[in-house]
């Protein structure tokens, strides 16, 4: 017994074929064990579909059922091994070693007007507002206008003319070193501000548990996961449901050839709520839900942290007396490296047939606002040191034009 490890729809002319699958990793296991035994193949179609679950009672559903009740010998799909189910059959060798992740909803765009509040972090604009505001005060003894002083602030920034006042007090080379800083920066800081007002920009996706907490979501995770004892962390976080990733994928790949894209949001983007599933599905699915997208922006998310790891093989019926040849044929299959060589041969034949567009890379990252913050704040501080040295040189010059004159007067009147 046999099912596709991804079984996508492919197209032809713009018309979508609803029963044409290209060969998955495991139908090619499979094939080269069926060969190597010299055994007759025999498929046995399941009388329920789906991968199915075993109870606690020991009945079972789906493909499963075939291997619990006898029916068929091994099901060539991999499957996590849980304490309690390997009571009712045996299983092959650990075939894959995965993590299993989350899936959620892509960030929501950033509005335009918090666009020029989120570009630098919280520090970072305070400093830039404090030493905005403190450089006027230093002005302020040359009898400088406030106004003037905030723009020619703001004005260098941006790459604009500076102009030095003639009092030669302020040609000092703080304040020129801390321009000739400003004047190479504001090159790339206009480049990347522009880009940032022009250009689509999201917020902060979830990444951890903790954000989903933070964010009042819930992680769905399969009903076949029900007993399995989640770490502390997880427990209390969960809820689980029968609608775990495979179904999602045959949901949504339903959706692409019957409905379209419209239907997408119906099938899988619930509000507040991510599905979970083993990375390598997880991806497959982000990937389904990009092509169904009518502007080709990607619409899921994978979770950087994943929540736990687990061993992958293939169930058998138990006492099956071909269990030790066929183990010792998928250990030579995973010592050649050959598994993963037909996984990305999957995922070749599935661009080439047009189902999935690889995103273009080049290998360069667009300069954002958020990469000069260590320079901006670098340049604010050289502004608030230029602030002390006009304040001392203000403080310098008041003390010897009214409190050293003054003595000095007195001392001749004495």
């Amino acid at each position: 017994m046999t099912k596709f490890f991804y079984a996508p729809y492919s197209f032809e002319n713009g018309t979508w074929i609803k029963n044409l699958c290209f060969r998955g990793r495991d139908l090619c296991v499979r094939d080269t064990i069926v060969k190597h035994l010299n055994a007759t193949l025999i498929e046995v179609k399941p009388k329920e579909s789906g991968f199915g679950n075993v109870r606690r009672n020991g009945s079972a559903t789906g493909l499963r059922a075939e291997v619990v009740y006898g029916r068929a010998d091994i099901a060539f799909i991999t499957r996590f091994l849980l304490p309690l189910k390997v009571q009712y059959f045996e299983t092959t060798r650990v075939f894959e070693v995965g993590t299993y992740v989350g899936l959620v909803r892509r960030a929501p765009e950033v509005p335009e007007i918090l666009k020029l509040v989120l570009a630098f972090e919280g520090p970072v604009w305070l400093a830039l507002l404090a030493t905005t505001l403190l450089f006027p005060l230093a002005w302020a003894g040359g009898r400088a206008d406030l106004t003037k002083c905030v723009f020619l602030t703001w004005g260098v920034l941006v790459q604009q003319g500076i102009r030095l006042p003639s009092c030669g007090l302020r040609h000092r080379m703080c304040f020129l070193l801390w321009a000739l800083f400003t004047l190479v920066l504001a090159t790339a800081f206009v480049a990347a501000f522009t880009d940032l007002l022009v250009s689509r920009v999201r917020l902060k996706d979830v990444d951890t548990l903790d954000d989903f907490l933070a964010r009042g979501l819930t992680l769905v995770i399969p009903g076949s996961l029900k007993e399995r004892d989640f770490s502390e962390r997880l427990r209390g976080r969960t809820r689980a449901t029968t609608h775990d990733m495979g179904r999602a994928l045959a949901q949504m790949s339903c959706a692409v050839g019957g409905c379209g894209p419209r239907r997408f949001e119906e099938v899988l983007l619930a509000p507040n709520v991510g599905l979970s599933g083993s990375r390598v599905s997880a991806e497959w699915a982000a990937r389904l839900a990009r092509f169904c997208a009518a502007d080709g922006q990607p619409l899921l998310h994978l979770m950087r942290e994943h929540l736990f790891s687990y061993l992958g093989a293939y169930e058998v019926r138990s006492g099956w007396p071909l269990l030790g040849a066929v183990d010792a044929a998928t250990v030579a299959l995973q010592e050649a490296g050959l598994p993963q060589r037909w996984e990305e041969y999957s995922e070749m034949r599935a661009q080439l047939d047009g189902l999935f567009a690889k995103a273009p890379t080049d290998g360069a990252r667009r300069l954002a606002p958020a990469h000069l913050q260590a320079a901006v704040f670098l340049l604010a501080a050289g502004l608030a040191a230029s602030v002390a040295v006009f304040a001392g040189e203000q403080f310098v010059w008041w003390w010897r034009q009214n409190v050293l004159k003054t003595t000095e007067k007195d001392r001749r009147d004495v």
